[in-house]
């Protein structure tokens, strides 16, 4: 019986790399892509953008282009978003999100 759950633990841990690595890969190039798009309007329209960032949490790795943006990837990759400058709205400030959310 020990021997099956070894040979099960080995069959899920396969199916994570063979599963759920290419989907966060795939995920990781959508969200690229749409906060991209979001960037490149914001830089067309004239708007100053201070981060850049795919993924979520801790910054893993990360530069400033020659415009002062910071690009980086984060440790969550299930998402991502650009910061603009001067965006203190209640929704873009985690400070205030949480109490937004709480009513």
């Amino acid at each position: 019986m020990e021997i099956d759950i070894i040979s099960h633990l080995h069959t899920l841990g396969n199916d994570l790399l063979h599963y759920l690595l290419p989907f966060l890969f795939v995920l990781s190039l959508v969200v690229f892509f749409h906060e991209l798009g979001h960037f490149l309007v914001a830089r067309w329209c004239g708007v100053r953008i201070l981060v850049f960032s795919i993924g979520f949490g801790p910054e893993l790795v990360g530069f400033y282009d020659r415009h002062g943006t910071r690009w980086k990837i984060a440790a969550i990759p299930l998402g991502g978003y650009v910061k603009f400058f001067g965006d203190e709205s209640a929704a873009s400030n985690a400070r205030f999100g949480s109490a937004l959310a709480n009513g």
